[in-house]
């Protein structure tokens, strides 16, 4: 993922927004977190520097932020946030592409190729997938993810997080697939990323 709103940031310390935005401040003009602002009126990102990486003994590299997939980006992060409050592990992506991505990457095929999911989380039951699906995509393409799932002996199961059509499309095509209680499908209600309107934050200088 390798960025996350304050809002995010300060509810997975189980610190306030106020407390969240001074500490980011902070670590902004001591060059170890760096904020993007990319929309009008929405709240902005906030990514690791170099130094900050180093600090934190994350051995990857900065990561840059693709408005193509930001909000893709951010729901994993919310995603990752409510399983690591419940106790569960989790690996992201970007932790898939810079590490031993063949431990958790499933062959697609096609024009796809080798896919990895958005999270992978520990569960009792085993290692599960993570997948969040925003927007209706092309029916060869998810049929052919969930085909390989079928046949991923590293994972318990999947989860797959859908919006709106999205989900409808999903559900329609693990109809067709020998899932059963491998698949969990589960609607996707992203939270209000605004900050509190009660609340001024500060912004990292730069």
């Amino acid at each position: 993922m390798g960025c996350a709103t304050a809002v995010q940031i300060a509810r997975r310390f189980g610190m306030s927004y106020s407390r969240a935005s001074r500490r980011l401040y902070q670590l902004g003009n001591a060059g170890l977190v760096r904020l993007e602002r990319l929309f009008f009126g929405r709240p902005g990102a906030y990514l690791a520097t170099a130094d900050g990486l180093a600090v934190a003994g994350v051995d990857l590299p900065p990561a840059e932020i693709d408005v193509r997939v930001l909000r893709r980006q951010l729901g994993a992060v919310e995603l990752a946030i409510d399983a690591e409050l419940a106790g569960q592990a989790v690996i992201t992506a970007r932790q898939m592409r810079y590490g031993d991505d063949a431990a958790y990457a499933i062959e697609v095929g096609g024009d796809v190729g080798r896919h990895i999911p958005d999270l992978v989380v520990q569960r009792d039951t085993g290692q599960w997938a993570i997948e969040l699906e925003l927007t209706e995509t092309r029916r060869e393409r998810l049929e052919s993810v969930l085909r390989a799932y079928e046949n991923a002996p590293q994972f318990a199961g999947v989860v797959m997080y859908a919006a709106g059509a999205a989900r409808d499309q999903v559900a329609q095509l693990a109809e067709q697939h020998d899932l059963g209680e491998r698949l969990e499908l589960r609607a996707w209600d992203p939270p209000d990323p605004s900050p509190p309107t009660t609340t001024t934050s500060a912004s990292p200088s730069g």
